[in-house]
């Protein structure tokens, strides 16, 4: 009997363990296949340009040789092995610097002593009569001609081609860029002025540049106090193109870093719409009152941001520049914390978080669990707490977040322990922690099912079919992780509605709807309607004993989806 009590031990475990590989081996190709869909954006390889193309350029160019340059240039050799020269493309380093409409990849053409032979324009996205106009115009180029690396790095502004300014400044901002320079603006070069700033503070003395962060200036009263700080979205944003070109915003912050107004400056774009956004109060009011990170988060899509009407291009276009400068500005902040402190320092609320976490393990593996008082006031500290205070919450697109940018180890701890929580204690305990004892919105389920008198019955046949859902739900995330299609996964769960403030209205619906059917059906949205329930549950230890059952093969089944989407997609 012990044998057989052996072996069924084994089997469970080996069971788990295969489930638990499945596991981690899809979140390694979510990884692997958002790195080579990254790569993929990538252009084609120095040595894939050949050799007859440059000989137009090098007469005597017959092969490569197998050495780079510091700079990652490719060198060029003669029939007797001899460098007559090298070269360097502008992508993918400059690939985010966008004229009117698109990045160019321009060829850089090197002596053997470093200085620029010729330019060529390999690629553009860009509007290509804006590209032929470049082309045409030979003093554009002929300006970079002779010119070291490290002094084509700092060069000076070269003039425009006129009807493609914007197509021949990013040409030269991808090529200072590639080199190691152009750290500020070459759309919009000039510093705000005092005048720039007392049109957002009218007590306005005098403005002082962020040394580090040069797209902030922090504002001064007469008596030399800080009444605020403006932001500007240039450079961040200048590939960021409305009807026909940017348009640099200043954003101003009270002290508290909350918005108090917006006003725009020089713009590239369309006269007549820019005037219509200048009589558009509601627009420019909109952003009032968001902090710098909750700026920097803004969905427009789920907080339903139209824009001007008459403008919208335009509108949206500085709206989506507002929030890459704010969320930039604010990855600054948070840049300069970490170097001042090594090793971040755990804050008020990484504590609190794991307090509760800590709580949360001895209430689920004690006999405190069946504690009527704990089973009330502990799901009301969950909800007021973890929920809209912290915030911190397991989720799909935390997770798909994760696994294809990496872990943010010095970011948020206390999120990330409470996710190794959820995901280590049922691999290893049996026990669901999170989903019983650490997630806000099955909190509000528990209690909704305390204070509810009503139910309403569902056949078993139903309600076998409806517990399918959560797991649909999660092989979706899972596909739509593993592609480069446009939906974000906050929109498929309702954690998201807690922090209300950012909250779409998809996720607020889902939230609102899974707490009002819960009222009438106990833990309905945990039961039919969560897919990192699913997950959890999936991880359960001894979920299904020994048994190799459906789950495991859509898991399998699943793993080799992915697989072949990393393979052949």
């Amino acid at each position: 009997m012990a044998s057989v009590r052996n072996s069924v031990s084994w089997r469970v475990y080996g069971v788990h363990v295969l489930r638990v590989c499945l596991f981690v081996a899809v979140l390694l190709l979510i990884h692997l296949q958002y790195k080579q869909l990254q790569a993929k954006q990538v252009p084609s390889n120095l040595e894939d340009i050949e050799i007859g193309f440059l000989q137009t350029f090098f007469p005597n160019a017959h092969e490569y040789s197998d050495t780079r340059s510091p700079s990652g240039g490719l060198p060029i050799q003669n029939e007797s092995s001899d460098t007559i020269g090298y070269i360097l493309q502008t992508s993918p380093e400059s690939s985010h610097i966008v004229g009117f409409s698109g990045p160019t990849n321009v060829l850089l053409m090197f002596t053997p002593d470093g200085e620029l032979k010729n330019l060529q324009i390999l690629a553009s996205a860009d509007t290509p009569a804006h590209i032929e106009q470049v082309i045409e115009a030979d003093h554009f180029f002929d300006a970079f001609i002779g010119y070291t690396e490290a002094e084509l790095s700092k060069l000076p502004i070269v003039d425009g081609v006129s009807g493609a300014t914007l197509t021949s400044i990013a040409i030269q901002e991808s090529i200072m860029n590639r080199l190691g320079g152009v750290t500020e603006s070459l759309k919009f070069p000039d510093p705000i002025q005092l005048e720039d700033a007392i049109r957002l503070f009218p007590n306005a003395d005098h403005i002082w540049q962020d040394s580090s962060f040069p797209s902030g200036w922090y504002v001064y009263d007469k008596n030399q106090e800080q009444i605020g700080s403006v932001l500007r979205t240039s450079p961040s944003a200048d590939s960021i193109i409305g009807y026909q070109g940017p348009t640099d915003t200043l954003i101003g912050f009270d002290i508290h870093q909350q918005v108090l107004g917006i006003r725009l400056g020089k713009t590239y774009d369309n006269e007549e719409y820019v005037e219509y956004i200048l009589k558009d109060d509601y627009f420019q009011n909109l952003f009032n009152e968001y902090s710098l990170q909750s700026l920097g988060l803004l969905d427009l899509e789920q907080a339903e941001v139209e824009g001007t009407s008459g403008a919208t291009m335009t509108s949206m276009a500085i709206a989506r520049g507002m929030i890459i400068a704010a969320h930039n500005a604010h990855q600054h902040q948070l840049d300069a914390t970490k170097k001042k402190h090594k090793w971040k320092s755990w804050s008020t609320r990484d504590i609190g978080t794991t307090i509760i976490i800590l709580v949360a393990i001895i209430i689920g593996l004690t006999r405190l669990r069946g504690q009527k008082y704990l089973r009330i006031i502990f799901p009301l500290v969950l909800i007021v707490y973890v929920g809209f205070i912290n915030g911190d919450m397991l989720s799909q697109a935390m997770i798909a977040g994760w696994a294809r940018h990496g872990i943010p180890w010095n970011v948020s701890p206390g999120l990330i322990l409470l996710s190794i929580a959820a995901c280590i204690l049922p691999i290893t305990t049996r026990n669901n922690i999170y989903c019983h004892h650490l997630c806000p919105h099955g909190a509000a389920q528990q209690l909704l099912r305390k204070i509810s008198n009503k139910r309403w019955s569902i056949s078993p046949k139903l309600s076998t079919w409806l517990k399918k859902f959560p797991g649909v739900l999660l092989i979706l995330c899972v596909l739509i992780s593993m592609t480069s299609f446009s939906f974000s996964l906050v929109d498929l769960e309702p954690f998201d509605a807690w922090v209300f403030r950012i909250a779409g209205w998809a996720t607020m619906t889902i939230a609102i709807v899974g707490l009002v059917a819960s009222f009438f059906i106990p833990m309905a949205y945990c039961k039919y309607g969560c897919p990192t329930g699913a997950l959890l549950n999936f991880l359960r230890l001894n979920a299904n004993g020994d048994r190799w059952s459906k789950s495991d093969w859509y898991a399998t089944a699943l793993l080799i989806i992915s697989l072949c989407i990393w393979q052949f997609g």
